[in-house]
């Protein structure tokens, strides 16, 4: 690809788990036979950029994409908490979690009652007393040598082994919150090498692709890039699974990923849709995949979300979530009208929940898939007619 004419651009912003919207895109995209020259991702978006343009196998990207957040990009593959937590804390946070994850489904998912693919609220109680029961947490405390010998210890010499085991946990929260993150994440990174072809890659003819992180030292903005694209400033990497993990660590929830001598954490945090280098490139066409709501309307107003008066959740969910496009609408402010006519969003028409970012359920996937690829071809679809 070095040296062409950069014509189309995909910009895959960030969203965790609402990642799956962009797998439908992406189905879209293929059917319209919609090639992109680069690439622009951030978090998920760099994750799923990845496995479009450098699919391992036979399958194309938009198809190991559909395949893979059906069957492995889902909680119980992708992470899980860190086992570097004390015990206690470590099962009352994954409950938390996933109760938080339960409550705050949006209407726009409604996961069916009782489903399999769904735990509903009254079995994560239930599964909540389970784990916090006193006959659960004590097995876990067990070194593995006294659950196989329980039958067979002395009552004293159980419990003085006990003792010493709970004395040389560091039980006091203030020190937990010293832990360098929530979540562990290694299937993912696992994931990434499995399926992501890094040779196909970092090809000099592979497409361009550019992902962003935030330096932890600095707090400045850094593209990674398989190879730069003409007419945009920063350097070539070869691209790693650190790399693509480089991009999605959320602060405090994932760790910090040390990558070319330096740690970063996810680039949302400065640009969560990092539209910037196709502005400068002068793409013909340029095609946002964004994960939180977008309305335009000809008075500059766009179109109120739900009610007036938010709920609590609701209100930290919009937030989020305006807070996430804030770097995008600068971009876009800062456009001529001819350059604002190169640039087609897709996105959600309503809010997808806060928790949606941390959850990667396999009914929200099918769901979120579906509308990605619905709305995708609403807006490309009438162009690619006028064109024909």
């Amino acid at each position: 690809m070095g040296g062409e004419e950069i014509k189309r651009v995909l910009v895959l912003s960030g969203g965790g788990g609402r990642g799956a919207y962009q797998v439908g895109v992406c189905q879209a995209l293929e059917q319209l036979h919609w090639q992109p020259d680069m690439v622009l991702g951030n978090s998920i978006g760099a994750t799923n950029g990845a496995l479009l343009l450098a699919p391992r196998g036979e399958e194309s990207g938009a198809a190991l994409l559909a395949r893979l957040w059906q069957d492995e990009m889902l909680n119980d593959t992708l992470q899980h908490v860190a086992p570097q937590w004390p015990l206690l804390l470590q099962e009352a946070l994954g409950i938390v979690l996933k109760m938080l994850q339960e409550i705050q489904t949006p209407p726009i998912l409604s996961r069916p009652a009782d489903s399999e693919t769904s735990f509903g609220l009254g079995s994560t109680l239930a599964e909540m007393r389970q784990k916090l029961s006193r006959r659960h947490l004590f097995e876990r405390w067990l070194p593995q040598e006294m659950r196989e010998q329980q039958g067979e210890l002395p009552w004293y010499d159980y419990f003085i082994k006990l003792a010493a085991r709970l004395h040389k946990m560091k039980s006091p929260l203030t020190e937990e919150l010293l832990k360098p993150a929530v979540m562990e994440r290694k299937n993912w990174q696992q994931l990434l090498a499995q399926y992501v072809d890094f040779e196909q890659l970092n090809d000099p003819a592979a497409p361009y692709f550019g992902i962003a992180a935030t330096d932890v030292a600095t707090g400045a903005l850094r593209m990674f890039w398989n190879h730069v694209p003409p007419g945009v400033a920063g350097q070539a990497s070869r691209m790693t699974p650190e790399h693509i993990m480089a991009s999605s660590s959320i602060p405090g929830f994932y760790e910090a990923t040390p990558v070319e001598g330096r740690t970063w954490w996810d680039g949302a945090l400065l640009a969560n849709t990092p539209v910037a280098p196709a502005l400068a490139v002068a793409a013909e066409e340029i095609v946002v995949v964004l994960m939180t709501p977008w309305h335009e309307s000809p008075d500059g107003e766009g179109v109120p979300l739900r009610g007036a008066s938010p709920t609590i959740l609701d209100a930290l969910d919009r937030a989020l979530d305006w807070l996430m496009l804030s770097s995008f609408r600068s971009e876009l402010q800062r456009l001529t009208p001819e350059q604002r006519k190169k640039v087609r969003i897709i996105a959600p028409t309503a809010l997808l929940g806060l928790t949606s970012i941390i959850d990667y359920h396999p009914y929200d996937n099918a769901v979120l898939a579906r509308y990605g690829y619905q709305d995708a071809l609403a807006v490309l679809q009438p162009r690619s007619q006028e064109e024909g």
